[in-house]
């Protein structure tokens, strides 16, 4: 198990490589996550308005 975290003289570039590939994905799903709520709001905003429908007891 050891071994797994040590990797000898390659164990800085192996578990840097890991953490930038990590920074990314992270970075990226934010970025989409906030693109689609965006989208979301500019879809809405679109939209019409929905008129409410007179009720029997509504004059």
């Amino acid at each position: 198990m050891t071994d797994l975290f040590d990797m000898g003289s390659v164990g800085p570039f192996v578990w840097g490589a890991y953490g930038v590939t990590a920074v990314g994905l992270v970075a990226l799903l934010v970025m989409s996550l906030r693109a689609n709520k965006a989208a979301a709001e500019q879809v809405e905003r679109m939209r019409p308005k929905r008129r409410k429908k007179p009720t029997a007891g509504d004059n």
